[in-house]
């Protein structure tokens, strides 16, 4: 059965930017920050259960500028096989991807797929 997002608290959260767990601390103030060059960069959240979603929403937090041109959200609910769901433009401040179904997944992936001018901040994750 479908359930709601589960609570932020429990979600887990792995990829290959610095401080990575600041992606989903509860703070914009603090940010998971990818390496300069970062083709492919990713982070990975176990939401803890399967949910039902159909939107991302990322904040960059102190770093507005720090998004990537095009960005995927990818899904599992295994955590190890993931379906591509969207990939959309990353925006200044603020980057929402929207998916035109609702999708039940428990792992959502976000991924890289080119590169912007600086290093991707990712301040929070929002999952809806």
């Amino acid at each position: 059965m479908a359930t709601a997002v589960s609570a932020r608290t429990t979600w887990r959260v792995g990829g290959d930017l610095k401080e990575v767990k600041n992606a989903v601390d509860g703070s914009r103030v603090t940010a998971a920050v990818s390496e300069p060059a970062y083709q492919n960069a990713h982070v990975t959240i176990d939401l803890g259960k399967p949910c039902l979603f159909n939107m991302v929403v990322i904040d960059h937090g102190p770093e507005e500028m720090g998004f990537c041109r095009r960005l995927a959200v990818l899904t599992s609910l295994d955590g190890q096989n993931y379906t591509r769901r969207t990939v959309g433009p990353g925006t200044r401040r603020v980057t929402i991807l929207s998916l035109i179904t609702p999708i039940l997944a428990r792992y959502v992936r976000l991924q890289v797929v080119a590169t912007g001018d600086r290093p991707w901040s990712v301040g929070e994750v929002y999952v809806q």
